[in-house]
């Protein structure tokens, strides 16, 4: 029978910190290895897996700059700076370099799956490790001794990391679908809005008329302060000011408007 028991990230792998990368060094865009930096985090295609780099590096060269080599299949992350708090966990698809901001855990395949790792240490804060000091940091100490909580069954892990990779497919599939159906309406506004692409049926020719022939400008109330408290609605200038434009966290915004009331 299966069970899970609690183990410290120590115990099923290792930590590694990153190292220097002088500037004069940077820019190569091939190279047989990447030498990640926090940034590269951002790049698109690296939400989970990490495929492209900014920069690259030769063997000969790592070893002339006295640089780790993080083994493919290691989890990388930031360990100093505002760039904790961001969460971000990556995993390396192939052997790489990473700089001094960055740590990575390389877990002990024969006692836990690398990818269930990932998803583990997705699930913990590493934020909630870090210090409050001017310059916020994780050590080897603190990360070892985040706790873990691991089936034996390495079957298991393995299986309960495809169930998820699953969902993440799922997830990636629709948020391509999104973007395409996306690019697909804004092509169909500016065709339909500007009367290049009519619909079947209509021929009439669009009119152009001044705005003040479609609306009525109504003043806003004088003094409206006197009247806060209840009732209708009042917006002022500096609830517009305040209010978020429309995103997809447009609801927050709205939210935020900070509506009065006579």
């Amino acid at each position: 029978m299966t069970v899970a028991v609690n183990r410290p990230a120590g115990d099923v792998g290792y930590f590694k910190g990153g190292s220097g990368f002088p500037t004069r060094f940077q820019g190569a865009k091939s190279g047989e290895l990447p030498f990640f930096k926090v940034s590269d985090m951002n790049l698109a295609g690296n939400e989970i897996f990490m495929r492209r780099a900014n920069n690259y590096i030769s063997e000969s060269l790592r070893k002339q700059l006295g640089a780790t080599r993080i083994p493919a299949g290691a989890i990388i992350f930031a360990k100093v700076g505002a760039a904790v708090f961001l969460e971000r966990k990556r995993i390396l698809t192939q052997d790489s370099c990473i700089d001094n901001n960055m740590a990575a855990y390389v877990v002990n395949p024969a006692r836990m799956d690398g990818r269930f790792a990932h998803y583990l240490l997705t699930g913990f804060r590493l934020s909630s490790l870090v210090a409050t000091t001017a310059l916020p940091s994780l050590n080897s100490s603190q990360l070892r001794s985040i706790p873990l909580r691991i089936p034996t069954s390495l079957d298991e892990q393995r299986r309960i990391a495809g169930a998820l990779a699953d969902a993440d497919d799922l997830i990636d599939s629709l948020h391509r679908q999104i973007t395409k159906r996306r690019s697909i309406k804004q092509g169909m506004m500016q065709d339909l809005l500007t009367g290049r692409t009519r619909l079947p049926g209509y021929s009439e020719p669009w009119t152009e008329l001044p705005v003040s022939q479609l609306l009525e400008f109504k003043n806003g109330l004088n003094k409206a302060s006197q009247y806060f408290g209840h009732g209708t609605p009042i917006v002022n200038f500096m609830d517009v000011m305040r209010t978020p434009v429309m995103t997809a966290e447009g609801v927050k915004g709205l939210v935020s408007l900070r509506a009065l009331r006579i």
